[in-house]
């Protein structure tokens, strides 16, 4: 069986991690709960030569480490996506601005969509 490596963590007693991921294989493996107090001497001499604890923090920073890659690519992306819609939002207003007519203009709102895009568009590119 294989175990989820975040029951091999060290906690405050790392035995007890040892334990944890005992009792899961055990319940796998028997389909019934172990009653052990602790891991078994095999498990805990295992653990000690291959050096689960420490194996097992490494493989949690590096999961760690590629969920803060995705979640800045996904910001990245989200970021352009922005950057395009306030793109596209000026030039809509600067095209209305263009086309309005003295008597029919509505030139508070041309010019409220044009700074709310313009001020939008400095924070994205300049944070």
């Amino acid at each position: 069986m294989v175990l989820s490596l975040r029951h091999l963590l060290p906690s405050t007693r790392p035995r007890e991690g040892l334990l944890t991921a005992y009792r899961i294989w055990y319940q796998a493996e028997k389909g019934r709960k172990s009653t052990a107090v602790s891991a078994p001497t095999s498990w805990r001499d295992a653990a000690d030569k291959w050096q689960w604890s420490e194996r097992a923090e490494a493989w949690d920073v590096q999961q760690r480490l590629e969920r803060i890659k995705e979640e800045d690519e996904t910001r990245r992306k989200n970021r352009e996506r922005r950057i395009a819609l306030l793109n596209a939002v000026m030039a809509r207003a600067s095209d209305a601005l263009l086309k309005l007519k003295a008597d029919e203009a509505k030139w508070s709102d041309v010019l409220t969509a044009i700074r709310l895009a313009v001020q939008e568009l400095r924070y994205e590119v300049w944070r």
